[in-house]
C-alpha cells in the first residue's frame, strides 16, 4: 500500500483498529480473501451485520444526540 494511505488505516484515539480483538475480528471476517477489493467487501458486510446488533446507546452520549436533532 502507498505510504500516503497510512493515515487512513492507522489507529486513532477513537478508532482502536490495532487492538488485538479488532485485529482478530478482521482476520476472521476476511478469511482467505484473494485481494484488497474482496477483503474490503468482506469487512464491510461483517461490520454492517455486527453493528446492526449493537445498540449505539453504549457509545454515544444521549445529550449529544438530542442537541444534534434540534
Amino acid at each position: 500500500m502507498d505510504a500516503s494511505h497510512s493515515r487512513y488505516i492507522s489507529a486513532t484515539a477513537i478508532l482502536d483498529s490495532d487492538h488485538p480483538v479488532i485485529v482478530e475480528y478482521a482476520r476472521s471476517a476476511t478469511g482467505s480473501s484473494r485481494g484488497p477489493v474482496e477483503t474490503a467487501v468482506r469487512l464491510f458486510y461483517a461490520v454492517r451485520t455486527t453493528s446492526a446488533t449493537i445498540p449505539m446507546s453504549h457509545f454515544i452520549d444521549r445529550n449529544t444526540i438530542d442537541r444534534a436533532m434540534y
